[in-house]
Order: C-alpha cells, then structure tokens, then sequence
C-alpha cells in the first residue's frame, strides 16, 4: 500500500524480491486497474529513492471507514479491546485485537508480535493508526472491514483508572446500565450469582437477589447449577434487559440450586423474569426437532410460545412430549421484545429433559388423528360415490334390458292374443263356412231353395270372417306406428274405426315430440283404438276428438265424444266393446299410467291416460314391434 500527500493506493508487483518497509520513499512504474474493490496500479518497476516519513493519519470513526471511501488510506481510530489473541500462522505470528468502537466492532491485525500477554490488553483504552482494509464478497460488495497496524508502534494502549478484576467488589445485576454520570462507560464490570444455565462456549445465564443476566462467553469451563460464579464482562444492550459481552467467569463457590418462580404466562411477556429460572403449566400444540435442539410451541389462554431444548447424546423429547400434553416447564426465561423495544413475548430455555413434566396425557383425539380418520372418511365417501356411479350405470343397463324383455313380451302377448282370437274366430268361422258350402253343394240339386239359403248364411259368416280378419291384421302389423310414429298412428286408425260411418273424427297432437319407448306407444295406440271404436260402435256420437299432449314429465291420450254415454258405477268393469274398460286400465297399468274415465247418461264420454315421462326419454330409437 503506497501513499502520497493526496490519497492512497493498493500497488501489486510480481517481483518477489522487492523487500520494502514502512516509511521508505520510493518511485512506481506501472499501469492502473479497476482492481478488486477498488482501483489499484500494477507496477512494473519499483525504485527506492530514500527514507521517508509516514504521513500524517486521518481521525475517522468506524461508521467513516465502513463506507470503503478510506479504502487504503492511512488512518487513526480510538476505541476499547474487548478480546485479544496471538494467532501463530506458518511463517510469522501477529495479533488480532477486537476494538469496541462507536457501537461496533472493528478487527486490528498488527504482524510480528508474540511477546505480549493478550489478556493484559483487556479493557484498555486504544488508539490505533493504520492502513484501512475492507473485506468484500466477489460482486465487490462491502462486508466489513479492518485495520492493519505496521507494528505496536502505531498502537497506544491505556489501562483504566480503576481495571475490574475478580478480586475486585462486584455490582449487583440490577444496576447494569444504569444512569452514574461517574461510571466509564464501555469498560468491564462484575457481578457475582448463581449459575441456572450454561452452553459450554456459548452463554451463560447467573441470577443474585436482584435478577438474572444473559452472560455471553467463549469460554468452555464446565459449570453446574448452583455453582456461584465471579464474572468479568462487558455490559451491553439486549433485547429488553442488559446482557454481558466477551466475558470471563470464575467458579467462586457452591450454593443450593436455585428455586424457579412459579410465574403467569402474562408475567412471562412482562419482562420482569428477564433471564430468570421460572415455571409455568402450559398445553403442547406442536414438538420437532431441529438439530441438536428441540423444540416445542406450547399455549396457555390467549398466549403461544416457545420452549427449547438443548440436546445431549443425542436424547429427544419430542416424541414422548406428544401434541395435547399438558406440561409443566422449568427453565430460563427469555423477553423478546417489539419494535419499540417493549416486551412482547417470550421464550423459555430448558435445561435437561427433566424440565419438561408431562401433568397428562393428550386426548386420542389428536389433530393428526382427526385428520386421518377424516382422510379415511374421505376414501370412503369417494370409493362409496364410486361405487352408486357404478351401480347406477348398472341399474341404468339392466333396467333398459328389463324394459327390453318387457317390450318383447308385450309384442309376445299380442301375436298369442291375436293367435289365439285367429283360432277362436276366423279358424271356425271358416271351417263352418266350409261345412255350409258343403252342405249347399250337397242339396244344390235336390233341394234348390234350402241351398240358397245355407250360400246366404255362408256370405254372412264370410263378411263377418272378413271384419274379424280385418282387425286381426290390423293389430298385428300396426304399420303406422312402425312408420310414423304415435300421432301418426292416431290418424291412421281414423279411416280403419270409421268404417263408412258418418262420424266426424279429429285428431290433434300438441306440446314437442320426442321419442316414446315402443311399449308405452303400443299400448296407448291400443287404447285409443278401443275407445275411438267404442265411441262410433255404441254410443251414435257424432264428433269425435283424440288429442295427444307431450309434456316434460308426462304423455297424455284424451278420447272424446259426444254420444249416449253410459253409467260408470254400474258399466265400468263390464266388457265394452272388444276391449271393454277393463281391457284399457289393464293396458294403462301395463304402463304405469292411469286411466281415468268421465261419463254420465246423455253426456258423452271421455276417456283419459296419463303415462309418466320422468326418466324414460331417450333419444334412441324406439323399437319396432314385429
């Protein structure tokens, strides 16, 4: 590092045999370079011309320095050590210093020293003159930064008026950091109490008559609880009550282990057991383990908080601690403060597992439980939904083969029924046409006009053969409904019921159609047929009117006229007609529809089906009855 009366500047060479020393006045040649941090010359020569004189340092305070603008420079800063150690490297050794400085802290390397005792440079007040060096990352980014002192020329060490050592009187806890206009500040102290906590090299926690203290220590002298203890420290602000910094302790003597306070949560979060041994009866929400600590969330009334457990020998807690365990804690008390540096919670340092009793167990019904017997009933309710999809789709197929099988039967009945009236009448008929034909041809010479009269009789039983041979037909083919449908089947048995007769009969259809299965077709064409003949055979109406209405959830047939009609209470299950009304609610029930029939002497008739709809459209074709 080279310096002239303007500023200073980090030289790099290669010549390896270029010796130098602080204070030599010397001549650079070379190139400049952005450098690592900062802009530096690589030299290519480098002459000495002489002996020179350092220049003269720059007062700075750590907050100056740490911005990088000093980088190099040749500077002076003043502040008190808090630890000193020779570090004993391969080829020299050096000191490192650690300066309490404008409330940080700044590290003074100084090269070649291993003749001084470290621990005597503890808590004096320095001032150190050196070169400013800053430690960055490989974004060139500032970390922090150092001093590097030539020799312990540049440094100046002063004790303290009156140095705390532990044959010194001790301070209650209590009075740390308070106001004593007399007291240095920044300088050691100590106190005296007994030991409720220790982390070998990492902390220690002490209480007296008055308080507890967080000790923070590098020291790994073995303490147990109960132990009294002599501790040299440096104090400082912590998170709500005062802690002691880079400290040193003692063992002093051997006391009764301290009894906890049996304290509230509400006291916890108040900060008055600050760093205190307490107790206090909490519920377990939640344990785990993080490394060689455990760690359980633990709640009582309104308030959550923590509680840690160091781990020895790899022993855990946590799992026998289960979720829903009512506790009773022993431990170490830590105030967390807010933003305003109030107390605001806390957290409680356990000592060994012993710590945490168990005053009992969780309910069986812990939160995982509840949520696995819920996942469980999850599976079923999906695995049941499941299967009713299934079964339904099941259902669904074997109702349509049903409905199917229903279908094939109907048409079955009908061909037996249509078979059965071929042999009851036209078979007969024709066979005693046959035997009258017979009987004419036999006396056709002998007896002339009995002849005559068996061939009359004969063309009568003939005509008659015919109409039954006619609505035999008719029932079984049913070629309008195969072709086009209900409404149009309607229409086609007008001309077949008429007959000749002078009975004026309409026909109307009303609402959307849609496909109707074939069965309920079949039967509802039966029934108009029945009742439309019905109408024109017996009761000499004049009008009338069939109407067919599809509605969403129904399918209604209405027969209609204007004749004689009849008394319902003493007609109703005879026969009427082919059919007759028994035949048409047969047919009706078939269907699962109603047949509902108004009529009175002298007022007509109307005859009513009503087949429900709900679940029984489709869109398929509807089968064609053979």
């Amino acid at each position: 590092m080279m310096q002239d009366d303007t500023a200073a500047i980090y030289v790099s060479t290669t010549n390896r045999n270029c010796k130098l020393k602080p204070g030599q006045l010397v001549e650079i040649a070379g190139v400049t370079s952005s450098g690592d941090f900062a802009p530096m010359v690589i030299a290519s020569n480098i002459r000495v011309l002489g002996e020179g004189s350092l220049p003269v340092p720059r007062e700075r305070t750590f907050e100056q320095i740490a911005t990088g603008a000093e980088d190099g420079q040749w500077v002076r800063v003043s502040g008190i050590v808090r630890s000193a150690i020779i570090d004993r490297l391969t080829n020299y050794t050096r000191l490192s210093l650690e300066l309490a400085t404008g409330g940080h802290r700044l590290t003074v390397r100084v090269p070649n020293v291993d003749s001084i005792n470290p621990a005597d440079l503890i808590d004096c007040d320095v001032t150190v003159t050196g070169i400013c060096f800053p430690v960055f990352n490989r974004k060139r980014q500032l970390l922090t930064v150092r001093l590097r002192a030539p020799s312990l020329e540049q440094i100046t060490f002063k004790r303290p008026a009156c140095p705390a050592s532990f044959g010194a009187p001790g301070r209650s806890i209590n009075s740390l950091m308070q106001f004593e206009p007399q007291m240095p500040h920044g300088h050691r102290v100590k106190v005296r109490g007994v030991v409720t906590l220790q982390k070998r090299g990492e902390f220690l926690f002490i209480q007296d008559q008055t308080q507890g203290l967080w000790i923070k220590t590098s020291q790994a002298t073995g303490l147990s609880s109960g132990d009294v203890v002599d501790v040299l420290g440096f104090p400082a602000f912590g998170e709500y009550n005062p802690v002691l910094e880079d400290a040193i302790f003692a063992k002093a003597g051997t006391a009764s282990p301290p009894q906890p306070a049996a304290i509230s949560v509400e006291q916890g979060r108040s900060g008055d057991f600050d760093a205190e041994l307490v107790q206090l009866d909490a519920t377990v929400l939640n344990a785990a383990q993080t490394g060689e600590e455990s760690i359980f969330v633990l709640q009582e009334r309104d308030s959550i908080f923590r509680a840690h457990l160091q781990l020895r020998n790899s022993t855990s807690v946590s799992s026998v601690v289960r979720p829903g365990s009512r506790v009773r804690l022993t431990g170490v008390c830590l105030t967390q403060a807010g933003t305003d540096r109030a107390p605001q919670s806390f957290r409680i340092l356990l000592r060994a597992p012993a710590d945490i009793q168990v005053l009992s167990a969780p309910s069986w019904w812990t939160l995982p439980r509840v949520a696995m017997a819920l996942g469980i009933m999850a599976v079923i309710v999906f695995a049941a939904m499941i299967w009713v999809l299934t079964l339904r789709r099941r259902v669904r197929a074997q109702t349509a083969e049903i409905q199917r099988k229903i279908e094939r039967e109907a048409v079955l009945e009908e061909r037996t029924r249509i078979a059965r009236e071929f042999h009851d009448t036209i078979e007969q008929q024709l066979a005693a046409v046959t035997l009258q034909v017979h009987a004419a041809r036999t006396r056709l010479t002998q007896a002339p006009d009995s002849a005559t009269h068996l061939l009359q009789l004969a063309e009568g039983m003939l005509r008659h053969t015919k109409s039954e041979a006619r609505s035999s037909v008719w029932d079984l083919r049913a070629r309008a409904l195969e072709e086009g449908g209900l409404d149009a089947a309607l229409r086609a048995i007008v001309d077949y019921v008429r007959n000749g007769s002078p009975v004026e009969i309409e026909v109307s259809v009303m609402g959307d159609r849609y496909p109707v299965p074939s069965a309920i077709e079949n039967h509802l064409l039966r029934i108009a047929q029945e009742a439309t003949a019905n109408a024109v055979k017996h009761s000499d109406a004049n009008n009338v009117r069939l109407a067919l209405s599809y509605g969403p959830e129904t399918i209604q047939l209405v027969v209609e006229d204007d004749g004689n009609g009849f008394d319902i209470e003493s007609t109703g299950n005879a026969l009427s007609g082919h059919f007759g009304l028994l035949g048409m609610r047969e047919r009706a029930e078939k269907i699962g529809g109603g047949l509902d029939v108004v009529s009175a002497p002298g007022a007509g008739t109307k005859v009513v089906v009503t087949v429900p709809m709900a679940g029984m459209r489709t869109g398929k074709e509807r089968a064609v009855l053979t």
